[in-house]
């Protein structure tokens, strides 16, 4: 099941919808719920596809569980300054601009495998998580515009690798055995 592009595009029905919580929907079209203004919380435990901004300029949006999601696309949570509560676990592709201008100060990619641009703009953002298996790609202005103290933490096992092949300078390294 899913919601295909633009179901709700001009709608009266979202114009004071706070909250979302669908199970059993694997996909979200896009623009599905942007300039949804009053969406508070997203909770998309099933959803697997979140398309093109389908949820961007959102001006009250402060949580997202997408636990299962493996491809965010473009600009789809674009422009969610007060977006600070993000679970995407299992996401493997974030789109470009998929969180630019969000709120989140720590964000945990352990699936991630490319980063499109996906996190510009993000002035709170202190924290990135990485996977021990995966080697994460980047674009290569992908933190554009971040938190100038911005951390990409990497298993020990994997700190040079990073370092060497994308010449990031701030990689912090943790013990993945922890």
């Amino acid at each position: 099941y899913g919601i295909s592009s633009s179901s709700f595009a001009t709608s009266d029905v979202i114009k004071n919808l706070e909250y979302i919580n669908l199970d059993n929907c694997f996909y979200i079209g896009s623009k599905i719920f942007t300039n949804a203004h009053y969406i508070s919380e997203i909770i998309l435990k099933d959803c697997q596809i979140v398309s093109d901004q389908a949820f961007g300029s959102g001006s009250s949006l402060t949580k997202v569980d997408l636990r299962n999601a493996y491809h965010i696309g473009s600009s789809a949570f674009c422009n969610n300054p007060k977006l600070s509560d993000v679970n995407v676990e299992s996401v493997m592709i974030l789109g470009q601009d998929a969180f630019k201008n969000c709120g989140m100060s720590v964000l945990s990619l352990p699936n991630a495998v490319w980063i499109n641009n996906g996190i510009t703009e993000c002035k709170n953002l202190r924290d990135i998580y990485l996977n021990s298996s995966i080697k994460t790609t980047f674009s290569s202005d992908c933190f554009n515009g971040c938190n100038s103290n911005l951390l990409i933490h990497v298993p020990s096992s994997q700190y040079s690798r990073y370092c060497i092949e994308d010449g990031y300078n701030y990689i912090s390294v943790y013990d993945e055995n922890i």
